[in-house]
């Protein structure tokens, strides 16, 4: 099993913030057809972002969530290294609660070494 690439966890909000760094993001796939290098979605905070792949994925994933790891290059566009997918359990993402953490992550300096 390859582990997933290192990486800041951000929304869109963060996106345009770390032009140049890894980032991994949740993104619901508005629309992609299984064959293409390009996808679009919606991040957690509702920024539409454009995704662009290094290999197309193997299946339709509309409406899905996934995590993007990659590369940002514009305020809206990211170059995926990774694209992880989730299986379909029928539990919906909670958002709100992703948000607070990234606002959490955003605001502790060192979350592992708070004494």
């Amino acid at each position: 099993m390859q582990l997933p690439l290192p990486r800041s966890i951000v929304n869109g909000a963060g996106v345009r913030l770390n032009a140049g760094k890894t980032v991994g993001v949740m993104v619901r796939v508005k629309e992609y057809d299984g064959s293409s290098l390009f996808m679009q979605g919606t991040t957690s905070d509702n920024v539409e972002i454009n995704i662009t792949l290094r290999t197309p994925l193997d299946r339709r994933i509309n409406e899905q969530w996934v995590e993007v790891i990659g590369t940002p290059t514009r305020p809206d566009s990211i170059n995926a290294g990774e694209v992880i997918m989730f299986p379909d359990d029928g539990q919906e993402f909670d958002k709100r609660a992703h948000n607070m953490m990234i606002q959490f992550l955003t605001n502790a300096s060192n979350v592992f070494n708070i004494r």
